[in-house]
């Protein structure tokens, strides 16, 4: 994936070809033969799955944070480089 659109896109399922799509996590559905009544079993649990999700959602929320910070110090850098060629002329 190359950017946050394309992961939102992933999210809603709204990708065009069947090819670009990534899973974010497998969840494995067997039955337990040690158990009398066949018991199904998830593979990640249903709490570890909720976790992983909490904190890959956590990540993004931080990253794009991030994001208008560093867009506001390029600003600014360019801001002093452009006055700083006027100052010469």
């Amino acid at each position: 994936m190359n950017s946050l659109v394309e992961l939102g896109k992933n999210f809603k399922g709204e990708v065009k070809s069947k090819e670009s799509v990534v899973p974010f996590f497998k969840i494995f559905t067997v039955l337990d033969p040690n158990h009398v009544n066949w018991k199904i079993v998830h593979e990640p649990s249903y709490d570890e799955l909720k976790y992983n999700i909490v904190d890959f959602i956590t990540k993004i929320i931080h990253v794009t944070k991030v994001v208008p910070d560093i867009e506001k110090i390029f600003r600014d850098k360019r801001k002093e480089k452009i006055d700083e060629i006027k100052a010469e002329f």
